[in-house]
């Protein structure tokens, strides 16, 4: 799994072909590492959240 928490997208070579998910936050904020560690772990259930998901094709 790869996480970014960054401002702007990355070109990510091998990462992509290589890990089981990427998630990335856009200007997370003081607390995202603990956010996120906490959703991704499953000790936080963010379901009631609008979440946003995009697809890609690798040209």
């Amino acid at each position: 799994m790869v996480t970014l928490l960054a401002g702007r997208p990355y070109a990510l070579g091998r990462a992509v072909s290589e890990a089981a998910a990427i998630v990335q936050s856009f200007f997370p904020g003081e607390a995202s590492t603990e956010a996120i560690a906490g959703v991704l772990s499953g000790r936080v259930n963010r379901s009631n959240q609008v979440s946003r998901s995009e697809s890609w094709t690798q040209c």
